[in-house]
C-alpha cells in the first residue's frame, strides 16, 4: 500500500539521521512512497529560511526526486477539508 508523506513527516525526516521516521522511509521501497505538489510548496518555502537555502533545496529536491508526485486539485482540496473537519471535531 502505497503511503503519501505529508510536510510534518519530511520536517522529522530532515531534522535526524537518527530520527525513527528516517529509518522507516529509507526500509521502505521508494515506489510505494508518495508526495504531492502541495508538500513540495512547503518544504520548499521552509528551505528558504536556511542561510545555505540553496542547499536545502537541492536536499530537498534529492529527497523527494524518486518519488511520485500526486497531483493536489480542487478535488483532493474539498476532501482534505472534510477529513480534518472530522479529525478536529473529534478533537484530533
Amino acid at each position: 500500500m502505497p503511503w503519501l508523506l505529508d510536510t510534518n513527516v519530511w520536517i522529522q525526516y530532515f531534522k535526524s539521521h537518527l530520527s525513527p521516521v528516517r529509518a522507516r522511509i529509507a526500509a521502505a521501497k521508494s515506489d510505494q512512497l508518495r508526495t504531492c505538489s502541495v508538500v513540495k510548496a512547503e518544504l520548499w518555502c521552509g528551505s528558504y529560511r536556511y542561510l545555505k537555502s540553496a542547499d536545502r533545496r537541492a536536499l530537498v529536491n534529492e529527497s523527494l526526486a524518486p518519488l511520485t508526485s500526486l497531483p493536489f486539485d480542487d478535488a483532493a482540496a474539498e476532501q482534505y477539508a472534510r477529513i480534518r473537519h472530522t479529525l478536529e471535531q473529534q478533537g484530533q
